[in-house]
């Protein structure tokens, strides 16, 4: 029998996604794109090393990597953050929700994704010491990449 998150895909990663554990990941990159298009409507989605789908990120969870790896966006790239699955209370109803939080795992996931779903190990450069920030200015359409190896057994 199918799982809900395969009778109705998402683009974005799902809390039933995570399969009631946490998910170590490495941020990739931040994309402000258009979500729907009908509307035009755009959001900032956040894209991990190794993972087809990002998560479409609120203000809970970019205010809380902003307080874990600083605010400016642009030095997101290559951090480790945990997901992890929730409640929240949405329109008076408790709905599932995906939250972030620091990850006491630094490299190593809590779960992996399957096979299928994973991209190839890559191999992780060596890290650099951080230039200067720039001015502060708007994240643009996408966030200098920096990979990791992938791990292999949650579905997103």
């Amino acid at each position: 029998m199918p799982t809900v998150s395969e009778m109705f895909p998402s683009p974005y990663v799902a809390a039933a996604d995570l399969r009631g554990q946490p998910l170590a990941v490495t941020i990739d990159r931040i994309v402000h794109e258009v979500v729907d298009p009908a509307t035009g409507e755009k959001a900032y989605i956040c894209y991990f090393a190794g993972y087809k789908r990002g998560l479409r990120l609120n203000r809970i969870n970019a205010r809380t990597i902003g307080k874990i790896h600083g605010v400016e966006a642009l030095g997101w790239s290559g951090k480790v953050i945990e997901l992890y699955p929730t409640l929240t209370t949405m329109k008076g109803e408790e709905v599932d929700c995906i939250r972030v939080r620091a990850s006491a795992q630094a490299a190593a996931p809590v779960a992996t994704l399957p096979a299928h779903d994973a991209a190839p190990p890559v191999a992780v450069p060596p890290q650099m010491a951080p230039a200067p920030m720039p001015a502060p200015q708007a994240v643009p359409p996408q966030v200098p990449v920096q990979t990791s190896a992938v791990p292999a057994s949650v579905t997103f």
